[in-house]
């Protein structure tokens, strides 16, 4: 409720700040009225008997919902498409720059003020600091370094764990050799290897039991489209389809015609409806490094049910639906399904 409450006064800051640019709606009766002032008002289907659908901003719920629109009369608060609509109404302060905060090159501001502040750094991957003038710059500025990470720095293996068990065996470049164990996810199995000491990559662990609680752990929620693709015990050749979890994608094989497993699909559309929302479903909750406040759906992989996250309204990943009802119809049926 509390952020419900702070989207509308970012909405109402936005139309007390507007300076007079062109709204951005299908309407013509607007007049000179601020785009985001639209917002405020109360949709109307109008006097006219055409059933057109158009989409409004439901200031209370804080979200943009279709109506049914006569065709005539009205007001401003009536887009043609959703997008248009979140893009007037919801979180204005996220349009300002088409460009993440995280993309931005370092920018001090014309004022002479020396205040110690952290900005991304693409080309390293890393927060650094730098002087601030104090006022202007641009939103690549953060006040302390865990904020400047949290935002932009994208720890890969601890946001996707399994992305780590899809990468190949690498044992560095270094001339040490320590024990370590990584996950052959041809064969599905954590394997030992020496490591050289520097360089390689995040599929490295430390004992095979991590290998094997980080990387078949995560495999076996993908359910069947996660076992390998068999070929079967007969002698025909018959194409078919199977999900493979290292590309994210369904490829196709060669079936024998009997035996097998439950990976195999007559066509690639059937095993793409069945097995690429796993692949959304187990991912970790991602607002986003913007910073809009959209109420959306996640999949918690971890106490098995769809749960509320605010996201920031760009990037973030395809763990992320609109309503409850749409998490639970991609990823819970298809969870109890494969147990």
């Amino acid at each position: 409720m509390l952020r419900l409450v702070f989207s509308q006064l970012l909405l109402l800051q936005a139309v007390v700040a507007w300076k007079g640019k062109a709204p951005v709606s299908e309407s013509k009766d607007i007049g000179s009225l601020n785009p985001a002032a639209v917002c405020l008002l109360q949709y109307r289907a109008g006097s006219c008997r055409k059933l057109l659908h158009r989409w409004y901003y439901n200031l209370t719920e804080g979200e943009c919902k279709q109506f049914t629109y006569s065709g005539c009369d009205g007001n401003g608060n009536r887009f043609r498409t959703q997008q248009v609509c979140e893009k007037v109404c919801i979180s204005p302060e996220a349009q300002l720059d088409d460009m993440s905060s995280c993309d931005q090159p370092v920018d001090p501001g014309p004022c002479k003020a020396s205040v110690k502040r952290w900005y991304y750094d693409r080309q390293t991957d890393e927060c650094k600091t730098f002087l601030y003038g104090g006022c202007n710059g641009n939103s690549n500025n953060f006040e302390n370094e865990n904020e400047c990470k949290y935002t932009c720095v994208k720890d890969k293996e601890e946001s996707e764990p399994f992305d780590a068990c899809k990468q190949p065996l690498s044992i560095g470049n270094c001339t040490g050799k320590t024990s370590r164990w990584f996950f052959d996810i041809a064969n599905q199995q954590c394997k030992y290897f020496r490591y050289s000491g520097c360089g390689g990559n995040a599929n490295n662990f430390m004992t095979k039991r991590d290998c094997e609680a980080t990387c078949l752990e995560q495999l076996k929620s993908f359910g069947i489209c996660g076992q390998k693709p068999a070929y079967g015990d007969c002698g025909i050749k018959i194409r078919r389809w199977f999900f493979n979890p290292r590309s994210g994608q369904c490829e196709k094989f060669s079936y024998s015609g009997c035996g097998g497993n439950s990976n195999r699909f007559d066509t690639k559309r059937s095993c793409e409806k069945r097995c690429l929302w796993i692949i959304a479903c187990n991912q970790k909750m991602d607002p986003g490094p913007c910073r809009g406040l959209f109420r959306k759906w996640y999949f918690n992989r971890d106490t098995k049910k769809c749960e509320t996250f605010v996201y920031g309204g760009c990037q973030g990943n395809m763990n992320q639906f609109n309503k409850e009802s749409e998490c639970k119809r991609k990823c819970i049926r298809h969870d109890n399904e494969d147990q």
